[in-house]
């Protein structure tokens, strides 16, 4: 595969009472609700949007308040054009210049020795978030072969990558980042992952499957998570999200299993 890299760079209501944690939420993510299947396909994810909502949380340190993260998710950089839209992303969700970067998984799909050096070129602005830039895999990482080569690749190009781990959060020790490994295969293990984390911390989940709410423990306060390609996705368990806020490029769901009530932010790639 030749250099992609482009030649240019090209509500939730609001609750008073509430301390409002993450002022704005970017998503670099792609527009939704195509007409045909074809379109969605072919045409729809290079419309990329930047969707921006506020999600208010409770109890939270005063250093947090206002924090702005941004979530991109399944970039799927198996081809030029692939790579050369990741770059583009990248480009819009800096532009807003949030604190955090969240990513969510599925960064390759095909050929990992080819195109993951090629991935992480076309990522990399993304690691220069102040406060941080978090990533996790997605299924199509291990299916492509190459799920250690993919975390060493984002890992050397300034991205924390948490398989089944957590970390504070840069400069708020009192909010912890948990990221898992992929669901879809089993290799998510949440003990591990909360091994070491305070039990009054504020928790933020990234795993690439959002249907992971409806198992996880309490005490996350957000899920972070992609995998709905172009918004289409046959679950492998029963789908038990309400929808509660939707955007162009990202859907806040809420599980209704047992009345949980637990929110996840899904970027959609």
């Amino acid at each position: 595969m030749t250099d992609p890299s482009p030649t240019s760079t090209p509500g939730q209501p609001k609750n008073p009472r509430r301390r409002r944690f993450l002022r704005r939420l970017f998503f670099g993510g792609l527009i939704v609700l195509p007409p045909t299947a074809v379109y969605a396909r072919l045409y729809e994810p290079d419309h990329l949007r930047v969707a921006r909502v506020d999600v208010p949380i409770a109890g939270l340190p005063a250093e947090a308040d206002g924090l702005r993260i941004g979530h991109i998710s399944d970039p799927h950089c198996d081809s030029r054009h692939a790579m050369m839209r990741a770059a583009r992303a990248a480009h819009l969700l800096m532009g807003e210049k949030p604190d955090v970067v969240f990513m969510t998984g599925d960064y390759v799909t095909t050929k990992p020795g080819e195109c993951i050096p090629y991935m992480a070129k076309m990522l990399r602005p993304l690691a220069a978030a102040p406060r941080g830039s978090y990533a996790v895999l997605g299924n199509h990482d291990w299916w492509a072969g190459d799920p250690d080569g993919v975390e060493k690749q984002l890992t050397q190009t300034g991205f924390t990558v948490l398989r089944n781990r957590s970390v504070p959060l840069k400069g708020i020790k009192d909010v912890w980042i948990v990221g898992l490994d992929q669901r879809c295969n089993g290799h998510q293990n949440v003990n591990k992952a909360l091994h070491g984390v305070p039990a009054g911390a504020t928790k933020l989940l990234l795993i690439h499957e959002p249907d992971y709410a409806d198992e996880a423990p309490e005490g996350f306060a957000l899920q972070f998570s992609g995998h709905l390609d172009n918004g289409i996705k046959h679950f492998d368990r029963r789908l038990t999200f309400e929808i509660v806020c939707s955007r162009p490029g990202f859907v806040a769901t809420k599980s209704v299993l047992g009345g949980s009530g637990k929110v996840t932010v899904v970027a959609i790639g």
